[in-house]
């Protein structure tokens, strides 16, 4: 084993990305970065003195600003804090989003308040905040075996099923669709841009299942449940919208904005805009959200009780809003 690498058990355990030093795991990062396809990366942090900004990238035309943070912890007030240097440094850019890759786990109302708080310091822009948090940095990495060698040492012993157990409903968890696809009271949980990260987020979830059902005995319980886990993702992939035309028309006009371009709808700023493509798609925009909507109700109808069991049969503890979510203590 090379010096420096950290030593885990098995692939079925989170990567000990704590182990790694900061320059290590930012390394890391920018190995991953390259793999899932963004284009002109620049390692802003490798210079000192980033501002708020690790990586800098670009994919489908996008400017991502990616911030990445090895600790054990991260609270809101961290988030905040991170994305306000970075608004003073893009001061200039129109259109960016802000990506935290983040080696520990990240909280519902962190990620919630952190999405909403960009606004007040960006007005007039279009960006987004999202987190590559735990799992879902672990579920990333683990495509890509060659930064499994690099960064880390595998042992390649079979997981049994209450460690494929646990660290699939961690990795749930962590993919929030036990608590926070949706509201209390049955709406979207967040606006219609997110829709992209729920497609993707289902479809990993998807892949992970076929992944752990090679790893168990067909004639398991617990085969069953991941078959049935992987249908339900699979009905929904099937009855959401295969994409949303408003929000398309949206981007597509915000990108027009960046390039100094006038969008259809004309609109001069971000705020008219929204305002206009709500206006003239008004329509196409209320069918698209009830189609997305109903597809996500379904799917947690179906996955949740599955969920559920899966927790009883080994004896898996969720943390305490997942649990009383998942109990019915929250409308759903």
């Amino acid at each position: 084993m090379s010096a420096g690498k950290p030593r885990t058990t098995g692939s079925y355990h989170v990567l000990p990305f704590q182990l790694l030093s900061p320059d290590a795991f930012e390394r890391m990062c920018l190995w991953l970065i390259e793999r899932e396809g963004f284009e002109r990366i620049e390692h802003v942090g490798d210079a000192g003195a980033d501002g708020g900004c690790d990586l800098r990238a670009w994919k489908d035309d996008q400017l991502w600003i990616v911030q990445c943070k090895n600790v054990q912890s991260f609270a809101l007030a961290d988030a905040e804090s991170e994305i306000e240097k970075i608004g003073e440094k893009e001061h200039q850019s129109q259109s960016f989003i802000i990506l935290f890759i983040v080696a520990c786990r990240v909280s519902e109302r962190t990620r919630l308040v952190a999405w909403d708080a960009h606004r007040n310091l960006f007005p007039g822009r279009v960006v987004s905040v999202r987190f590559w948090a735990r799992t879902e940095l672990d579920e990333r990495i683990k495509r890509h075996g060659d930064i499994v060698e690099e960064f880390f040492q595998i042992n390649s012993s079979s997981p049994t099923e209450c460690e494929i157990a646990t660290s699939l409903i961690t990795y749930l968890e962590d993919k929030r669709i036990i608590f926070d696809f949706r509201g209390y009271y049955g709406e979207v949980a967040h606006r219609m841009i997110d829709y992209p990260d729920i497609q993707e987020s289902i479809q990993s979830i998807r892949r992970r299942l076929t992944t752990d059902m090679e790893n168990v005995a067909r004639s398991s319980p617990l085969f069953d449940l991941l078959q049935g886990m992987r249908n339900d993702c699979r009905q929904y992939l099937t009855d959401s919208p295969p994409e949303l035309a408003y929000l398309r028309i949206l981007l597509e006009g915000a990108d027009m904005l960046r390039l100094g371009l006038t969008p259809t709808p004309e609109a001069k700023s971000w705020r008219e805009l929204l305002g206009a493509v709500d206006e003239k798609y008004g329509d196409v925009c209320e069918k698209e959200a009830r189609q997305f909507n109903d597809a996500i109700v379904a799917f947690r109808k179906s996955i949740l009780p599955r969920i559920k069991i899966l927790c009883s049969n080994y004896e898996v503890t969720l943390d305490a809003d997942h649990q009383k979510y998942l109990d019915g203590e929250y409308r759903w």
